[in-house]
């Protein structure tokens, strides 16, 4: 059997990125023989792929390049198994309920990073509030499948690079146990400006106020075996130091047994989960709304309770504060098979090949 070509038709190189992880696989997948990966864009595009230029471009004529990119979320391509051509989208944006509409009629596959497990209905953010999904996203539904969030690595597509930094975050697996339990994040303000939300006050709590409350618990345990902090606060005993860089946060996720994880923006999945599997490390989320195109096993991932955007009250506390407690209690032995597991998982499900696989497999079933 003739192998496939992988053509690139178009993305934003402003959100390269987000697409590191896919064409990372591509490109291993292309190594072993199984594909061909090409690129087809505009020369406007092709240019820009070209580091030097793309910096001297963005100083020079910043609009130009931002009208070149346009507000995509989203790469194109085409799949030919010899003749028979398929045409996809891989979306990345944290909204479950926004899609590139104008795209759905005409392409074969659509991949969804965050596809919640409520579609085509509405996705509910919490009790009080629901998203519904577009009319085009309802009527192309056939065509939607899972996809994951990746980690973006050179944020370039630069192949060479991609692998000499995937390969330096995978060796963080073999980084020595120091904690239990992480829960690293950003702030626990109540106030964001980028969730659609601001005709709804009143009706919801943003997951940032999870975030701190549950910092606030895992250090009242003063336990040395637990890492809790927040990058930004208004209570100043919540703060903790920033990690200098990826190895930095790479080292320290690696390090503990579990990870804690609250929903992000519009309950999406955030980067955290992806960044846990490739070092060993398993995850504690809040209940997901979203999941990626295999289910989580619970040795890799369990849930906490309902918090994302559920107001305070709302919110099951005394469970989820047993249930952190509970991964506490785990043995050196435990944790190394649990480890052990999670890498296996990432490697067969997770990994850029895997995601890589799954794209071609999901076309080659229509081809």
């Amino acid at each position: 059997m003739k192998r496939p070509v992988v053509t690139i038709t178009d993305f934003c190189l402003n959100h390269a990125g987000y697409f590191d992880w896919l064409v990372t696989g591509l490109g291993l997948l292309e190594q072993k023989g199984e594909l061909d990966l090409r690129f087809r864009l505009s020369a406007a595009k092709t240019a820009l792929r070209h580091r030097y230029f793309r910096w001297g471009a963005k100083a020079l004529a910043p609009a130009w390049v931002a009208k070149v990119n346009g507000p995509m979320w989203w790469l194109q391509g085409e799949i030919d198994f010899g003749g028979t051509v398929k045409r996809f989208v891989f979306d990345v944006t944290d909204h479950g309920y926004s899609y590139a509409e104008h795209l759905l009629d005409d392409c074969d596959l659509y991949f969804k990073c965050q596809l919640p497990d409520s579609f085509p209905d509405s996705l509910k953010l919490c009790r009080q509030i629901e998203r519904p999904m577009p009319e085009a996203a309802v009527r192309n539904a056939s065509k939607i499948r899972r996809a994951m969030l990746g980690r973006p690595l050179s944020r370039s597509l630069d192949f060479k690079r991609n692998l000499e930094l995937l390969r330096a975050w995978e060796r963080h697996a073999e980084t020595p146990r120091a904690k239990r339990v992480l829960a690293y994040f950003g702030g626990d303000s109540d106030a964001e400006a980028n969730d659609r939300l601001k005709d709804k006050q009143g009706l919801y709590q943003h997951p940032n106020v999870k975030r701190g409350r549950i910092v606030r618990h895992l250090r009242a345990m003063n336990r040395p075996d637990v890492d809790a902090r927040l990058l930004n606060s208004s209570d100043p005993a919540l703060i903790g130091p920033a990690l200098r860089d990826d190895d930095d946060y790479a080292a320290t996720v690696a390090s503990s047994a579990w990870n804690i994880n609250v929903s992000g923006l519009s309950l999406s999945i955030p980067f955290r989960l992806i960044d846990s599997f490739m070092v060993g490390t398993a995850v504690a989320t809040d209940s997901l709304s979203i999941h990626w195109y295999q289910p989580f096993d619970e040795t890799e991932l369990i849930e906490l309770g309902t918090m994302g955007y559920e107001l305070d009250g709302e919110v099951d506390w005394p469970a989820i504060e047993q249930r952190l407690a509970g991964l506490l209690e785990i043995s050196a032995s435990e944790d190394a098979a649990r480890r052990a597991h999670v890498l296996d998982r990432y490697r067969r499900f997770w990994s850029p090949e895997a995601l890589a696989g799954h794209v071609i497999g999901e076309a080659r079933r229509l081809a």
